[in-house]
C-alpha cells in the first residue's frame, strides 16, 4: 500500500487516529491496531494539521474551506465553511476562539452562543 502525501499531523482521541491528506481525503484508524474505521473525501487539497476541539474535528483545504467533523467511529461531517480564499495554515486555538491565516486576512472564529 502506498503512503499518501501528508502535510499535517494527526490527532489521537478516543483511541482513534485521525489523518489527512493532500488529496483531500480524511482517514479514521484504530490507534492501536491500525486497522481503518472509515475513510472520506472532503474535497479539494487539504492542508495543516488536524484541530481537535471539544468532540469536533477541524481540517481546512487550500481553497479556503473548513470541515469540522464530529470525532467518532462514524463519519459525520457537522459543516463546511468557505472564506473565499487560499488558506495555508491549519487553525490554531486560543482562549476558546479559533484563528485561521489566509493570504490576505487573519480571522478570529468563536461560539455565537447559540444551540444548534
Amino acid at each position: 500500500m502506498k503512503n499518501p502525501q501528508r502535510i499535517g499531523s494527526g490527532v489521537i482521541h478516543d483511541g482513534l487516529l485521525y489523518l489527512a491528506d493532500a488529496t483531500g481525503i480524511v482517514q479514521c484508524f484504530e490507534s492501536e491496531t491500525g486497522e481503518l474505521v472509515w475513510k472520506e473525501r472532503l474535497g479539494g487539497n487539504l492542508w495543516g494539521s488536524i484541530l481537535l476541539a471539544g468532540n469536533k474535528l477541524y481540517v481546512s483545504n487550500l481553497e479556503g474551506d473548513t470541515y469540522v467533523l464530529r470525532a467518532g467511529r462514524d463519519f459525520k461531517l457537522i459543516a463546511k465553511n468557505s472564506v473565499g480564499e487560499a488558506t495555508y495554515a491549519a487553525l490554531a486555538p486560543s482562549g476558546g476562539e479559533l484563528f485561521l491565516r489566509t493570504h490576505k486576512h487573519l480571522y478570529c472564529i468563536q461560539d455565537d452562543g447559540s444551540d444548534r
